[in-house]
């Protein structure tokens, strides 16, 4: 019995040991043909790909075109399941070839974001050589399809798909998918639900002006335009992820050159949103990210310039709620007094399998209505979306506005003119086609250096005194817009007296700028924490650029705990943890137990002050600027409403800390 046993066991273990080699020389089959030799019509001349120890490919072409080719192709070969994924997102279609599950994801991307419609607008606005520049990508793509590279992953198989050919307008939308997110129009519908249990004096406490001193891009380096308007303001948002830059000239740079360093700070995805190569032309090279599915390097550098970005978080969408008359369901009012009729379209998605879903959309001026139940799993409408009818009652619907949706997007249009800029003024000339909200940084080898704002900008026609800071009421006129910031009121810097421009994602624009640009934008620690390194030596060095993107030192923490610790802890654990805190230097080293304490009690602040509270809250973030005003001013959110007992700010820093030492305690010891 023993023998069988063994010889069962011996059987067993050589099996798994073959189906796991088997795996691995399959995986292995699957992997890209970096040596392959090919023709195409579509080629003018020779194309030739060359990839360093890392895979990082150097294309070599006698034209631009031909290295667009290339650049697809060598994307194809590494990238071709991301890149049809994206594409499907973009065209609403995922459901196709990823089953049921991926329905209403299909119909966000087709009717609240109407990508298929900002596709078309895009098409239709194309300069005639850059769409020829797309085509030639597309054919590169298609021409790795035809060859089988990166067609034969993992991923294609297990779902039984193929991917279809592409085309120039594929390649033109690669960029727009994240564009839903690049502004803070959704604070509107957080505001309206906070309104209905915060009083007037709590909701200006949250949402309240920033204090002057904190630092303003283009005020803080030269204004180039004068513009005076007492009434524009900019508030101190929740904090979102963000980027930063930091360029140093001539004269602020060890190396006597002009020295940029940019961090995107794009989400962890494998693989990534970029894609790195080189392109060698017989007068020019490029080096640096291409969005993947295009051949527009967005951060990077030619031969005469670099750029990079970071993010301003302009407002470029708005919601407008409209009411349904009354007498007619089937119509909503208009602000003259009459009504219109909602216009019905369908949508239909294709599932895999064969089958498909139709969904009834209506539409108010070429806007579809959000909060209709049939564009939700199970007619659930999500949380932001049910709003409306908690604040303003039954008969009201919700519609958006957004500026690429009506007017198309030229973005990745204008990064491929940046990589063929080769001056200040043909660099600017490039970014009037640009129409994400970003501070575009900007440095040549001639040592200039400059930053521009840049995005196709709302200008609000401010009906009863509505400027997009709230929600627009459609029925009264609210909502429109007289066309979008000129591009040469956008502001910009050229050569700044400092010898340096640093950004991250601070206030762009202060109370002098004519139009109301955000409300949000990240609190100050970070653009501080940047300009204090950039003065702390008279010159920098590539390293020291380095060293700056990885500095970990947190002065928002720094400044919470100025607050925290004008408060006596009421216990002797909770008096060690304090006194260690403030012995630290508040630098976020992983080996020391000061961070891991802080960000524990950062994070039970916020729970005990804000969270429990009201669910409406939660959608704060308690950035240490929104919890410094809350303990000094000895808010009476620090008191719990679930008790009968009246609670200090005191009796709060308590509570967390203690919980902090708890949270921290039991997932790593008591030490």
């Amino acid at each position: 019995m023993t023998k069988i046993l063994k010889w069962v066991g011996i059987i067993a273990t050589g099996g798994v040991a073959a189906v796991f080699l088997l795996s691995v020389l399959w995986l292995n089959s699957t992997l890209p043909d970096y040596s392959k030799s090919l023709s195409s019509p579509d080629l003018t001349g020779t194309v030739l790909i060359e990839r360093d120890e890392f895979g990082v490919p150097n294309i070599i072409a006698e034209t631009f075109d031909d290295a667009a080719f290339g650049m697809g192709y060598v994307q194809a070969q590494d990238r071709l399941w991301q890149m049809e994924m994206i594409r499907r997102i973009v065209q609403g279609r995922l459901a196709e070839v990823m089953g049921p599950d991926m329905v209403y994801m299909d119909v966000t991307h087709r009717v609240f974001d109407q990508l298929p419609t900002v596709r078309e607008k895009t098409s239709q606005r194309l300069d005639p050589d850059v769409r020829k520049t797309f085509a030639a990508f597309a054919a590169g793509v298609n021409l790795a399809i035809e060859n089988g590279e990166g067609t034969s992953s993992p991923e294609w198989v297990l779902l039984g798909a193929t991917p279809e050919p592409w085309s120039a307008d594929d390649v033109s939308m690669f960029m727009e998918m994240n564009a839903q997110t690049a502004d803070d129009g959704g604070r509107e519908l957080f505001m309206a639900a906070q309104g209905l249990v915060l009083s007037d004096d709590e909701m200006a406490f949250h949402y309240q002006k920033n204090d002057p001193s904190f630092p303003t891009l283009f005020k803080d380096l030269e204004r180039v335009h004068g513009h005076s308007n007492p009434t524009a303001t900019s508030m101190s948002d929740d904090g979102r992820p963000g980027t930063n830059f930091f360029v140093v000239g001539p004269s602020r740079s060890a190396t006597g050159s002009p020295i940029l360093a940019v961090d995107p700070h794009l989400p962890t995805l494998a693989p990534g949103l970029v894609y790195p190569l080189m392109v060698t032309l017989p007068d020019e090279q490029l080096a640096g990210g291409t969005w993947i599915g295009s051949p527009a390097i967005v951060f990077g550098h030619n031969s005469k310039i670099a750029w990079g970005m970071t993010h301003m978080y302009a407002d470029v969408m708005d919601y407008i709620v409209e009411k349904v008359d009354p007498n007619d369901p089937g119509r909503y009012l208009t602000p003259d007094g009459g009504s219109l009729p909602f216009e019905n379209r369908t949508i239909t998605i294709d599932i895999k399998g064969g089958e498909s879903k139709s969904i009834n959309v209506r539409y108010t001026h070429n806007r579809p209505v959000l909060n209709d139940p049939p564009l939700f799993r199970d007619g659930k409408v999500a949380a932001p979306y049910d709003t409306i009818e908690k604040v303003y009652g039954p008969g009201h619907v919700l519609v958006r506005r957004q500026m690429n949706i009506e007017v198309g997007a030229l973005t990745i249009q204008s990064v491929l003119k940046m990589s063929r800029a080769y001056d200040w003024a043909s660099f600017r000339e490039a970014i009037k086609d640009y129409e994400w909200s970003n501070s575009i940084v900007y440095a040549d080898i001639e040592g200039n250096i400059g930053v521009q704002m840049s995005g196709r900008l709302p200008v609000r026609k401010k009906v009863n005194g509505w400027d997009g800071q709230r929600l627009a009421h459609g029925w009264l006129g609210e909502g429109e817009w007289a066309g979008d910031i000129p591009f040469d009121e956008l502001l910009h810097v050229y050569n700044p007296p400092k010898g340096w421009i640093a950004d991250s994602n601070s206030r762009v624009v202060d109370a002098d700028f004519p139009y109301r640009l955000t409300d949000s934008h990240s609190p100050p620690w970070r653009v501080r924490r940047a300009y204090a390194l950039l003065e702390a030596k008279e010159n920098h060095s590539v390293n020291d650029l380095v060293d700056m993107q990885m500095d970990s030192y947190t002065e928002g923490g720094a400044w919470l705990m100025e607050r925290v610790k004008r408060f006596q802890m009421h216990t002797p654990e909770a008096k060690a943890a304090l006194d260690r805190l403030e012995n630290w230097d508040f630098v976020m080293d992983r080996d020391r137990p000061e961070p891991l304490l802080w960000a524990a009690l950062e994070l039970s602040l916020q729970e005990r002050v804000m969270n429990q509270q009201h669910e409406v809250i939660q959608g704060l973030r308690a950035d240490p600027l929104r919890l410094s005003r809350m303990l000094e001013s000895e808010h009476p959110w620090c008191d719990l409403p679930t008790t009968q007992t009246a609670e200090t700010c005191e009796d709060a820093v308590n509570d967390a800390m203690e919980n902090a030492l708890a949270k921290v305690s039991k997932v790593h010891g008591s030490n």
